[in-house]
């Protein structure tokens, strides 16, 4: 169980969460139904209130897992959800988190192997039987270095009324060559949580002192606003190599050599500040530390620190994450994970992100140890108890990386003494490094036990020249006069050769006896492996034979598939074609219809009108009353109103007859019958009505 798995795993619950039929919970396995708590989980809940107290008293621990950035959704938000819960809230997103827990523990259950595997199960309101028993174990060790750790050693800084910084202590101001001293806070540690810089970083004491052995032996760099290479700028324009580390265009012009948390008063204001101390390369940036000192003289030089992913890590790990939901960056992230990676020296050209960033001294001055003791390279430094073997030599060292001290000193060291011994490459390694007082330690290995150990002072001049003192067999106990900390190296892979390593040696030679006596059957193996490997790779061949076939076939079927297609195609556009004529057609007869329709109805009306309408002798007026009928085709409309224009003159008619009797044979006065005598005929025509 690692980051990389439980973020692919995290991506995918929600789509298979989507997926499921929203008509039943599908709680707390797919297809049950059951309503969606933890109380109806397959799975128990971890001790809360255990989780609670790991997160607020041993943040160290609980940042070891459960911080992916690489999900919006990551351990730490689901102990967010966890506590909404507890507290009450039923609401989608809790329901949602539960179906996620639900299958999160299904996947990762029984499948921890580390300390932060453990912590992003109980992020997950989940623990295995034995994950109390393994954090109380690191709660355990981190009790004991809080109980083991020396009390800080705290350094007065005062300021004068030029407002320069001087440190007092009792560090060494001796000169070493080509380089000063300089001291210089890194950064303001945080009393708060709700403090951060102008960069919204907050620095926590815990985890700046869990990290803050990477500062030891990082860089001191600037990136030049000049081309005299004296005044600095800031950290230099930032990218990133192929592989997502990150890079500056900086140079380097010194190195940390020790780093801690002290109290320091600045300005009045007494303040807990991570310090550095180290040196600045004098020999090859000369009006660099001349411009240094004269700025701190008169004021403040900033500084700004840069931490990267821990070792090969590429991201810093941080408490509760460095992003907010809309994924802005954090004002208050807290860095618990990282590693210090290197200073940057300031000018006013760049504002620093902590004003508490200062040079607070850059010395070259000696103090009051005797030079003579510590490093005096014509006399080598000899103290007693040592027995002088090499007198000093310059060594030219040509293609190597100068940066890469211990390498160039066992190079100097091998070439200065192989006149006078057998001077084997993987005899001898340079065991302890003493940057201030630029001496070093170099341990001749032997099979017995015997071990013999040598001591010299360097310096490294331009050109890759290295320059060793005088040459002294020292006892393993031997130490620099002011007892200054080595650092612990090992180059080459060599190591120090104690009864027990000696005794492991001792077994792996006979060991190799062993070995030597099965050589001939694992040659026997290797020779029938290789007789399978030939009927293997036939086998292959053959199979490989067929799958070329299959892929030609395949092809074909894709080229018949897109021929298909595209004769399908032509076809759907010819019969689309079709269609057009034929609705076009369709809309035609139609409209010829329906002009025939009216040609016949006009001409029906018009027929009428001119053959029937004159029949009745109508007044012209009464005549074009009757047009509006013919001009709205309406024949109908135009018989009903001939009718009603008839019956009305037939009245007038009859009324005009005084002497006349008549009887009415309807109800509408429309049938009318008269008396035989009153009739007349007209001889020699055909009678009309009105006649």
């Amino acid at each position: 169980m690692n980051e990389d798995e439980i973020d692919k795993f995290i991506k995918n619950i929600d789509s298979e969460i989507n997926a499921e039929d929203n008509k039943i919970t599908n709680f707390p396995k797919s297809g049950d139904n059951q309503e969606i708590t933890l109380s109806n989980s397959q799975y128990p809940q971890f001790d809360y209130d255990y989780a609670s107290k790991l997160k607020e008293d041993y943040p160290s621990i609980w940042s070891k897992g459960g911080n992916s950035q690489e999900t919006s959704f990551n351990g730490n938000d689901a102990f967010r959800m966890w506590t909404a819960v507890k507290s009450g809230e039923d609401t989608a997103e809790t329901k949602n988190w539960i179906k996620r827990r639900e299958r999160f523990v299904n996947r990762f259950k029984g499948n921890v192997s580390s300390v932060g595997g453990h912590v992003a199960l109980i992020k997950w309101a989940y623990g295995e039987s034995d994950t109390k028993s393994i954090i109380n174990e690191e709660k355990k060790k981190i009790d004991e270095e809080n109980s083991n750790l020396s009390s800080t050693t705290e350094k007065n800084i005062v300021s004068n009324t030029n407002n320069t910084y001087i440190e007092i202590c009792e560090m060494s101001e001796e000169d070493l060559a080509g380089r000063v001293r300089i001291k210089m806070s890194s950064h303001l540690i945080h009393p708060e949580k709700e403090q951060w810089n102008k960069n919204g970083i907050t620095w926590i004491e815990e985890y700046t002192q869990d990290n803050i052995k990477s500062a030891i032996g990082m860089d001191y760099v600037v990136s030049w606003a000049d081309e005299e290479n004296q005044i600095p700028s800031g950290h230099g324009t930032m990218t990133y190599d192929d592989d997502g580390n990150v890079q500056f265009e900086g140079v380097v012009v010194g190195s940390v050599h020790d780093a801690y948390i002290a109290d320091v008063e600045i300005d009045g204001q007494v303040k807990k500040l991570m310090m550095t101390e180290g040196y600045i390369n004098s020999q090859r940036y000369p009006l660099f530390v001349k411009w240094l000192k004269e700025e701190i003289t008169s004021g403040k030089v900033h500084g700004s620190i840069e931490i990267n992913g821990k070792g090969k890590a590429k991201r810093i790990i941080y408490l509760d994450g460095d992003k907010n939901l809309d994924g802005t960056k954090k004002m208050g992230r807290i860095p618990t994970i990282f590693d210090f990676s290197g200073l940057a020296i300031l000018s006013s050209i760049e504002e620093p992100a902590d004003d508490d960033s200062i040079v607070f001294e850059v010395n070259s001055k000696q103090d009051s140890l005797n030079i003579n003791n510590i490093n005096n390279k014509e006399e080598g430094g000899k103290q007693e108890g040592m027995n002088l073997i090499f007198k000093s030599k310059t060594i030219e060292i040509n293609n190597l990386d100068s940066y890469e001290l211990e390498k160039l000193l066992i190079k100097a060291f091998r070439i200065s003494i192989e006149d006078i011994c057998d001077c084997d490459d993987h005899g001898y390694y340079v065991s302890k490094l003493y940057p201030i007082n630029a001496e070093f330690i170099v341990e001749k290995w032997n099979r017995n036990g015997e071990n013999k150990y040598y001591k010299s002072s360097y310096s490294i001049e331009e050109s890759n020249k290295v320059v060793l003192g005088d040459i002294y067999e020292v006892e393993r106990s031997w130490s620099p006069i002011n007892n200054e900390k080595p650092i612990e190296i090992n180059i080459g892979g060599g190591m120090e050769m104690d009864k027990e390593l000696q005794a492991k040696y001792e077994a792996m030679a006979k060991d190799l006896e062993v070995m030597s006596a099965n050589y001939e059957t694992m040659k026997a193996n290797y020779e029938n492996m290789e007789k399978e490997k030939e009927v293997m790779m036939k086998e292959m061949e053959e199979k490989n034979a067929k799958m070329s076939e299959v892929n030609e076939a395949l092809v074909n079927a894709n080229k018949m598939m897109e021929e298909s297609n595209a004769k399908c195609e032509t076809m759907m556009e010819e019969m689309n074609g079709y269609k057009e004529k034929y609705e076009t057609m369709m809309a035609e007869k139609n409209t010829a219809e329906a002009e025939a329709e009216k040609a016949t109805k006009l001409a029906e009306v018009n027929t009428y009108f001119e053959t029937e309408i004159s029949k009745n002798g109508f007044e012209e007026a009464e005549v074009n009353t009757l047009k509006s009928f013919v001009e709205t085709l309406d024949l109908d409309g135009l018989k009903r109103a001939e009718a009603e224009l008839c019956a009305k003159k037939f009245k007038e008619m009859v009324a005009k007859n005084a002497n006349t009797d008549t009887e009415v044979n309807s109800a509408n006065d429309m049938f009318i019958s008269i008396k035989e005598k009153e009739m007349k005929k007209v001889p020699g025509s055909i009678p009309s009505f009105f006649n």
